[in-house]
């Protein structure tokens, strides 16, 4: 999210404001990881410009976006400003539905990112975590 914030804060401003409109789009959706009252700041604005955003406690060390006709993914880490030097990009269905599916069943987990602010401000430390298979379980 920093790295969108430093890069890309006008497009997703503009793209927004379009989607707010009714005109195109379906908005933008994200997952993350909220840990921290550092990031609280960060997930704010993006809430306030109009995303929709969710917390998941284990995130996979990919970073990707999704399109209607384009998921773009990278295993780096994106922090202290630093650029992507590997990165796969594809236009193929079977590659936009495979990571479609994949952020469908992260947001389908996730806590809504106001709610995991709120709980992080106020220093709740609660982690329940539901485990559906009985032998893990033990």
């Amino acid at each position: 999210m920093q790295f969108a914030f430093d890069k890309f804060l006008d497009l997703y401003k503009e793209f927004l404001i379009i989607y707010s409109k009714g005109k195109k789009g379906k908005g933008i959706r994200l997952v993350t990881n909220i840990e921290a009252m550092e990031s609280n700041d960060l997930v704010t604005t993006f809430l306030d410009l109009g995303t929709e955003i969710r917390h998941v406690k284990k995130l996979a060390s990919m970073n990707f976006v999704i399109g209607d006709k384009e998921v773009i993914a990278t295993i780096e880490k994106m922090e202290g400003g630093k650029m992507v030097e590997s990165l796969l990009s594809s236009n193929k269905p079977m590659y936009i539905k495979h990571f479609n599916n994949i952020f469908e069943q992260l947001w389908n987990k996730g806590i809504d990112a106001r709610d995991r602010i709120r709980v992080v401000e106020e220093g709740l430390t609660a982690n329940i975590e539901i485990i559906p298979n009985p032998k893990e379980g033990i």
